[in-house]
């Protein structure tokens, strides 16, 4: 594991002392609160939805410790991502410097290589999960915290002891409410079962312990800037192939998410923690300097070069586990773990249905990008033959963007055949040729093909002025009425 790593790994561990630390001030305070204004009744009979009712002082001034706890987190979180994200930054700054040493690079191309983001950063802070920025997931983490002292207090314990020991008492009571809850011991010394707690369910995936749920959502916006600014700088980079993620070595206790997604993936999959507290680290698969340098000449990457499979543990531990799909890391890699999500549906029939065209994602975004850095690396320049054309046919960039631009009632699969087009192109049908019906001195010739098992039709641009055919797009359309068959 490299430094850096090692120090965000600390870093994280910095933060959750200084979230205990907010939390311990949170519960001096709120001690001497309610020290203050503890009801006055039979130990164990108030009821949680009343003791406001009876404080309505007190319920204001812990209202306003809530508020501080807020601040102070939200503050907290800000700072701790900022960090995370800055550091990197200095990260990728170096593993180029190191890289590009020697190398013939020009100019633009290194200030290109060590250009920051400035949008991708005030992006992923302003983004939502589930709706809620972070402010508000803050509030979400933190508002257990009233309802645990409601509990507290409505057990009758607080009555007559000393504002140092109900701060104990809280501090205790936000780190392991479980614990604490079970049985408690009022003013007399006696042991009263808490039957309010028995009725507290949070709901799944959510702790009963505030302290625990702030400490999750710390670390996990802190871990996920860390990897989110690793992402965006590998992306950009030509000589990055894919993103091997191990395990951290720090702990030799088995896990078994991180055992099982630990492996090499393509360039464009965005490493996030598998779960909350995660600390795997993700390192980028290189080109040596050698071949990147013939690449800068040739513009063609070295054969076999390109990664693309997916580590075959962690798909079948995502088939295995269907709650993994809920998780950052599946659903900001869905092409990746599910490029077969948009399947058919069945008519009544029992006939295929024809899928609707599907929508614009932000998943099948990240996927035809990726899509084509991989085919314009592999095919930019290569030619392949049909005997039907005088002239080979040649794969451009702007045909490779055309294609995974076209509109299709198969768009994923469509867009993953310009992986397979050259075999595509070799086997499929020659149906003919047909003017350009826009008068330019163009012939457009259509090869049939099968996209997810219907037609589709691969068309070949033939520029009669230069005597030069490119691959121009793959469509569902039939065109028979312009071939004339």
């Amino acid at each position: 594991m490299k430094f850096s790593d090692r120090k965000h790994i600390l870093r994280l561990l910095e933060q959750q002392s200084e979230v205990k630390r907010i939390f311990d001030q949170f519960a001096r305070d709120a001690g001497r609160e309610l020290a203050r204004f503890a009801p006055k009744a039979d130990p164990g009979r108030v009821l949680p939805a009343d003791v406001w009712i009876q404080n309505r002082v007190a319920e204001q001034r812990i209202e306003k410790l809530l508020l501080q706890l807020h601040d102070d987190l939200l503050a907290n979180f800000d700072a701790h991502t900022r960090a995370a994200w800055e550091a990197a930054n200095k990260k990728a700054d170096a593993m180029i410097a190191d890289f590009i040493r020697g190398l013939p690079i020009s100019e633009t191309a290194r200030r290109g290589m060590f250009a920051r983001n400035a949008h991708a950063f005030r992006s992923f802070m302003q983004r939502k999960e589930a709706g809620m920025n972070l402010s508000e997931r803050i509030w979400k983490a933190t508002e257990s915290a009233k309802e645990n002292l409601a509990y507290f207090v409505a057990s009758g314990v607080a009555e007559g002891r000393p504002a140092a020991l109900i701060s104990q008492d809280i501090r205790a009571l936000l780190l392991e409410p479980d614990r604490r809850f079970h049985r408690i011991r009022n003013a007399r010394g006696q042991l009263v079962l808490s039957r309010p707690m028995r009725e507290y369910h949070p709901g799944a995936g959510v702790y009963r312990s505030s302290y625990m749920n702030a400490l999750r959502v710390g670390a996990t916006e802190t871990n996920i800037a860390y990897h989110e600014a690793d992402h965006e700088r590998w992306q950009r980079l030509d000589f990055v192939l894919g993103v091997k993620v191990e395990r951290s070595g720090t702990s030799s206790k088995p896990c078994p998410v991180c055992d099982a997604m630990q492996g090499t993936y393509p360039k464009g999959f965005k490493f996030l923690p598998w779960h909350p507290f995660c600390i795997c680290h993700a390192t980028p698969v290189m080109l040596s300097g050698e071949e990147f340098t013939d690449y800068l000449v040739t513009g063609h990457m070295p054969p076999g070069r390109v990664l693309r499979d997916m580590p075959q543990r962690a798909l079948e531990y995502v088939e295995q586990h269907p709650y993994y799909r809920n998780s950052y890391s599946f659903r900001h890699n869905v092409p990746f773990f599910d490029p077969q999500a948009a399947a058919a549906n069945t008519s009544g029939s029992g006939a295929p249905a024809k899928p609707p065209r599907p929508e614009k994602t932000a998943a099948l975004n990240i996927r035809r990008k990726e899509l084509f850095r991989i085919a314009r690396l592999e095919l930019k320049g290569k030619t392949v033959i049909r005997p039907e054309l005088k002239q080979p046919i040649e794969f451009t960039g702007t045909g490779i963007k055309e294609v995974l631009n076209q509109p299709h009632d198969h768009v994923r699969e469509k867009n993953e055949a310009i992986l397979d087009i050259v075999r595509l192109i070799q086997e499929a049908e020659y149906i003919g040729g047909k003017l350009d019906d826009k008068g330019r001195n163009l012939m457009f010739h259509y090869f049939k093909t099968e996209i997810a098992g219907d037609p589709s039709f691969i068309v070949i641009k033939e520029d009669l002025n230069i005597k030069k055919a490119s691959l121009y797009t793959i469509t569902d359309k039939s065109r028979s009425e312009k071939t004339g068959e």
